[in-house]
């Protein structure tokens, strides 16, 4: 039997199916897909309204959705990876730190706004 389909415009037989997918997939190798942005991606959403989800219950949530098992290091990379869509990354919140200083300088005349790092905590203060 000859069936033709059709995708994108292009037509092309297709000669034989097999519905059984027979192929034998390794523990290791068995989610190649499910990769840390794929479910940041699915989760998302689901994030902002629980915030204080951990690896544990990204695995859980990925397993009830899907149905698929995902390592803790891929779900702690997808929460890191919310976060970071969520509430921007550390590194570019300090690289706007001096912005911020120099607009409240420049909106409130006589305002002094420093920050610095502390040499023995090395926390950033500012002033």
């Amino acid at each position: 039997m000859q069936l033709l389909l059709l995708m994108g415009g292009y037509t092309f037989p297709l000669r034989k199916f097999c519905g059984e997918h027979t192929c034998q997939a390794n523990e290791k190798d068995m989610y190649k897909q499910c990769t840390a942005p794929w479910v940041a991606n699915a989760l998302e959403d689901e994030f902002r309204t629980h915030p204080t989800y951990r690896p544990e219950d990204i695995q859980a949530e990925i397993m009830s959705r899907h149905g698929v098992h995902i390592s803790y290091w891929t779900a702690w990379s997808a929460r890191v990876t919310i976060l970071e869509n969520i509430n921007g990354n550390y590194e570019e919140g300090y690289r706007l730190q001096s912005e911020l200083c120099r607009q409240v300088q420049n909106k409130n005349p006589g305002t002094i706004a420093r920050w610095f790092c502390t040499k023995n905590t090395r926390e950033f203060l500012v002033y």
